[in-house]
């Protein structure tokens, strides 16, 4: 990968820096194109992260991840049931509330219909059953994972839409998350539901 292309793959910048540390599992670095736009994503410990996603490109990404992935849509016949219970290989959504004091452990009610877009997260069920959480989070936080650890379980502040520095898209494993606080915000003249969520520190 030549230079260029090294510092595009650094997408997920911490505000105010001009330059970050590749993110890296296992020792590898893990960042490629994602095929939409000038999209990069990098992983590190199961956490997907792509960038920059705004409101010009995030429906062209999440269909990219939708097709990518084999994912359908949940049908109206499966909808309002438990997450444990939906198939696998498909995709759905959850209101704030629903999420909140959730985890890896936790069951909830998932929809087939967004609903209000500022207050409805998505989710994903993988083909190999791993409930996964999307949620546009800074750089800033998104960077936090670079020291994820056996001590330290990052907590990042998510959007169920990008805006403004909210431009990371983080694909985060239910499994992976102790706990989920939600509180209601305002931008500009849209209430918004934010979600912390607290990663549970490394096994």
């Amino acid at each position: 990968m030549d230079l260029v292309n090294t510092l595009r793959s650094l997408a997920i910048l911490i505000p105010g820096f001009f330059l970050a540390l590749p993110v890296t599992v296992s020792g590898q670095d893990q960042a490629s194109s994602s095929g939409t736009d000038d999209t990069t994503e990098s992983s590190v410990d199961g956490i997907r992260m792509i960038s920059p996603v705004t409101q010009s490109n995030v429906d062209a990404v999440l269909a990219r991840l939708h097709q990518r992935e084999s994912l359908r849509e949940l049908t109206a016949a499966e909808s309002n049931t438990l997450i444990s219970a939906v198939p696998s290989g498909t995709y759905f959504y959850a209101y704030g509330f629903q999420l909140e004091n959730s985890g890896g452990a936790s069951d909830f009610i998932v929809s087939h219909e967004r609903g209000t877009e500022w207050h409805h997260f998505e989710l994903h069920k993988q083909a190999n059953d791993e409930a996964v959480l999307l949620g546009f989070a800074t750089g800033k936080d998104a960077g936090k994972f670079e020291y994820y650890s056996k001590q330290y379980g990052p907590t990042p502040n998510l959007l169920p839409q990008p805006s403004d520095d909210f431009n990371v898209l983080m694909i985060l494993p239910l499994e992976l998350i102790g706990k989920i606080t939600r509180q209601d915000i305002q931008i500009g003249s849209t209430e918004a539901t934010t979600l912390d969520a607290a990663f549970l520190p490394k096994k």
